[in-house]
């Protein structure tokens, strides 16, 4: 039996190593990109990141394609500024965001080699509102020709935060938490109890207890303001 994968995970704000989906927009700061910086009709605000996969010592990341998996939550903010901040504290608990109660596969047909990622919000709309944005992510390998998934050497689990308000945001990322054989298997629905919980989150941005996670990185307070201000309007709630 192959020996089994090993992850390193770095996270970081860093748009020289982009995906592809993003190579079309030009870059304002290490977290925030423009369509054209001359007629803005889409923004990207992000974090980075990257993924080396090991057998033993040896990096075989080009020999493996990423298998990830997402779901996403929200809750609103404050419009105060408070603690420092530019805006204020969670004013609620979190919803989910696409009616998703388990991971879903968001990168099932990736190419061997590509492991960097850019994870955030494209948004074609002017922005009015406070919120807060929980990213979850299950990551693994997968055989990139039949497509098989490394179920022996288990996964790893991170999460991205992204605040936004009309003016600012802020971007923060975990560092990973492993996952073992049996909780990948689990955490993708082929039996036992998933370690990642279908009604809640199951790490955020709490400072104590099972769901605190530790952080990796996390950017300043960014305004965007100018850039929001060029984008169409939101359609009203209905």
């Amino acid at each position: 039996m192959a020996t089994p994968l090993t992850f390193a995970y770095t996270a970081g704000g860093d748009l020289l190593e982009m995906t592809k989906e993003a190579n079309s927009f030009t870059a304002v700061n290490d977290t925030l990109a423009v369509d054209d910086p001359n007629a803005v009709t889409h923004v990207f605000i992000h974090g980075s990141s990257d993924v080396i996969a090991k057998q033993g010592g040896t990096d075989v990341s080009d020999r493996w394609a990423v298998f990830r998996m997402k779901r996403v939550w929200e809750r609103g903010l404050g419009e105060n500024p408070a603690g420092g901040d530019p805006i204020g504290g969670p004013t609620g608990p979190y919803v989910e965001a696409e009616r998703r109660r388990k991971l879903f596969p968001d990168s099932t047909e990736k190419p061997a080699g590509d492991w960097v990622d850019c994870v955030g919000w494209i948004l074609p709309k002017h922005v009015d509102y406070y919120e807060r944005s929980l990213h979850e992510f299950g990551v693994g390998a997968q055989d990139p020709v039949t497509r098989r998934i490394r179920d022996d050497s288990g996964g790893f689990y991170v999460v991205v935060i992204i605040d936004l308000s009309p003016q600012w945001y802020r971007v923060r990322m975990s560092k990973s938490v492993t996952l073992s054989s049996a909780e990948w298997k689990a955490a993708r629905g082929l039996g036992g109890a998933s370690p990642i919980p279908p009604t809640a989150p199951f790490k955020t941005e709490a400072a104590t207890g099972a769901q605190a996670i530790a952080w990796a990185w996390n950017s300043d307070w960014q305004s965007w303001g100018t850039y929001n201000s060029q984008l169409p309007p939101a359609e009203p709630t209905p």
